[in-house]
């Protein structure tokens, strides 16, 4: 990885470790004091905000601040690289197909990676609380709450991206934010009526919320923090959605991208 790359790197990946330590440190404070285990931990950082029949918008800001601020902080990266190289490089079609695969599965190793490092460091608090591991249950959560995560971000990684070649990045994470933020909060408020409907799968951002699939881990001791999940709403339905949300957006915006002048996809 060139050096300059790798100080982007670092410097983004230190300030979103910063803002969900705001996250992290509370939650293992109450953790330790409920005597939850490690588990219940990596559950109210990254399992979504739990639904309730009063909107409780303190949880759902907790949740949306620290994700938005990921999407954030990985904005512009394609729009900055073709404003450097698009003289050099976009001469062929074949060239610009190229360098969007190759930045496309740049922006998803920065974000799974990110995400190994974030997880990595709740382990390391939750341990050094001494918040006990229940080996069985933290295995069969871990990898979806991981790829629910990795997936859903990922996605609105690209999708802030190629808004902002051509919109600027200001306008492009407006869009973003309301892509992200409103959905989530219309089901939270109308749960009932989303309950069994196929359409949670194709509302993008409820994807990444495990506390609301059906099939997630169930810890006893925890389950007062925790709302029921939605009923018929499968873990394995929604990383297949997210997979096919990506695919597809891919290869919408590759479409467009090969056929236009850069004059036409990138704001001077």
């Amino acid at each position: 990885m060139k050096p300059r790359r790798l100080i982007y790197l670092l410097y983004r990946y230190i300030l979103i470790s910063f803002v969900f330590l705001i996250l992290y440190l509370p939650n293992v404070f109450l953790c330790r004091t409920q005597n939850l285990n490690l588990e219940t931990y990596y559950l109210l950082n990254f399992g979504g905000f739990y639904l309730s029949k009063s909107f409780d918008i303190v949880e759902v800001i907790k949740f949306l601040v620290p994700n938005l601020f990921i999407i954030y902080m990985f904005s512009e990266i394609m729009r900055s690289e073709c404003i450097i190289n698009y003289v050099y490089v976009f001469i062929r079609t074949a060239k610009k197909q190229k360098w969007l695969f190759q930045i496309t599965m740049r922006l998803f190793i920065y974000i799974a990676t990110l995400y190994i490092w974030l997880f990595l460091l709740t382990l390391v608090i939750g341990k050094f609380a001494g918040l006990p591991l229940e080996s069985d249950s933290f295995f069969k959560m871990i990898l979806p709450l991981y790829f629910l995560n990795v997936l859903t971000i990922f996605e609105f990684v690209f999708l802030q991206n190629i808004l902002s070649m051509k919109n600027g990045s200001a306008l492009a994470f407006i869009l973003i934010v309301i892509l992200y933020a409103i959905p989530l909060i219309a089901v939270s408020l109308l749960q009932q009526i989303f309950s069994l409907n196929i359409i949670l799968y194709f509302i993008l951002p409820t994807n990444q919320m495990y506390l609301w699939h059906t099939d997630r881990i169930n810890i006893s001791e925890a389950e007062s923090f925790f709302s029921s999940p939605l009923s018929g709403f499968f873990l394995l339905n929604s990383l297949l959605i997210l997979f096919g949300f990506i695919v597809v957006s891919y290869h919408i915006y590759r479409y467009r991208f090969i056929r236009k002048d850069m004059i036409e996809l990138i704001k001077e």
